[in-house]
């Protein structure tokens, strides 16, 4: 069963002889350890297996110890993708204008699967706004400084979520300098 993005509990299982050791141990790719268990604890659940995100993933099982006894296995992967974050329907709407060159400016979307609970906003070059709860939706932000451009530019990104971003653009008020 699926935990997660790319992660899965492995039920393993075996027989064996003339082991000569209570233990084993269970690779990955390129000998990478993932565990060692005792032979009396089988059959055992690895959780939150990482698949290699290939239709087929691959184990290795060792005899602790004998690198000379051990077998592999290629196993068909679960599909355990989550469904992608999404941001959608980003609104921006300016309001009054303040005396510093700043205006408030409220900011609305919509999202799915965040997998987070908050959000950051960024103007143009990454300059970093602030990080914000999405229970707070929609946010006004009273004193957004105008970029000097005729388009102010807003991005808004879900904690963490590098790749779940959305822009917008929104022609800057005729607020005086």
């Amino acid at each position: 069963e699926c935990n997660g993005e790319n992660r899965y509990n492995l039920h393993l299982d075996f027989e064996y002889s003339n082991a000569g050791n209570d233990f084993f141990d269970v690779l990955g790719r390129e000998d990478k350890l993932i565990g060692t268990y005792k032979l009396s604890d089988l059959p055992v659940n690895i959780e939150n297996f990482e698949g290699s995100g290939n239709e087929y993933d691959y184990i290795k099982v060792c005899i602790n110890d004998n690198p000379e006894c051990c077998k592999v296995a290629e196993f068909k992967a679960p599909q355990c993708q989550t469904e992608a974050c999404e941001i959608y329907d980003l609104q921006l709407s300016a309001g009054n204008c303040n005396t510093d060159s700043t205006y408030s400016l409220t900011i609305d979307f919509d999202y799915s699967n965040p997998n987070n609970e908050f959000f950051e906003v960024f103007t143009r070059n990454n300059s970093y706004i602030g990080y914000y709860k999405l229970n707070e939706l929609p946010l006004t932000i009273a004193g957004f400084k105008k970029s000097g451009l005729e388009y102010d530019f807003i991005k808004v990104c879900i904690n963490d979520h590098a790749d779940c971003c959305k822009e917008a653009e929104i022609k800057s008020p005729g607020c005086k300098d």
